[in-house]
């Protein structure tokens, strides 16, 4: 059987709710099909793996034509997007009876962690990340990288800046993975050279009135859905603090 590979932008191009969307409809072309209503009720766990980059190995879909294998590309290779492949499809992979399979990693980890996601806390946990993504939608990732045109002297700034670094990290207990790999990454981020700003935005000043309110606008409008991000990471927080059988540690 001759397969088809297909490779998308994602994180921090993309958030992985925007990533889960565009791989959907390559998969389901008819938004009002049932492959899509089928794709869009996994879309919580789809973005849990996308995040955790677990989809550097493929998703396999097979059914109609040849099998299609779907890889997310993330950091600087979703950014730049040389090996980015998005083309549509010259047939229905989901004509008649077609299969989605997990990429390996990924199966590996839902095996892990099923049987902790049948409890209430989990379900509590999962639908306040899954309103993390919601707050962010609509608004464009504010890389920047993308303001490299408009703005004198970024690009040789950003040549020379270490990545950037998390504003805020919870884990899950003092010296657990998460923990050991921030402490091990910024150790050496900024010491010899600035870290890249994690997000970049400007307002225009000299321009027209209803061009400065839009842009002002716009910068507020992305402020506001951060803060409501953070406050739903809040309850995240609070979650696990409630959670007598976690130790928890925030680190900022």
């Amino acid at each position: 059987m001759s397969v088809i590979a297909r490779r998308f932008a994602s994180i921090p191009e993309r958030t992985a709710i925007e990533t889960w969307k565009a791989i959907s409809a390559l998969l389901a072309s008819d938004p009002k099909s049932a492959a899509a209503r089928e794709l869009a009720s996994v879309a919580g766990i789809a973005c849990s793996l996308i995040t955790r980059e677990a989809m550097t190995s493929p998703l396999v879909a097979y059914g109609a034509g040849p099998r299609v294998r779907v890889y997310c590309l993330y950091n600087e290779n979703a950014v730049e997007g040389d090996d980015a492949n998005e083309s549509g499809l010259a047939f229905d992979v989901t004509d008649g009876d077609w299969k989605p399979k997990a990429p390996r990693t990924a199966r590996r980890l839902l095996k892990k962690v099923e049987p902790s996601l049948r409890s209430s806390v989990a379900r509590r946990l999962i639908r306040h990340v899954l309103d993390m993504e919601k707050h962010r939608e609509g608004q464009e990732p504010a890389s920047p990288s993308k303001l490299i045109k408009q703005v004198p002297g970024l690009e040789e700034f950003l040549s020379d800046a270490d990545e950037p670094g998390p504003g805020c990290l919870i884990s899950w207990y003092e010296s657990d993975e998460i923990g050991a790999c921030f402490d091990e990454e910024m150790e050496v981020l900024g010491q010899n050279a600035p870290m890249e700003p994690s997000a970049l935005l400007t307002m225009p000043i000299n321009k027209r009135q209803d061009e400065v309110d839009a842009g002002v606008k716009r910068v507020f409008s992305y402020v506001a859905a951060m803060f409501r991000s953070l406050a739903s990471a809040a309850k995240i927080v609070a979650i696990i603090i409630d959670r007598t059988d976690f130790l928890y540690q925030v680190e900022c």
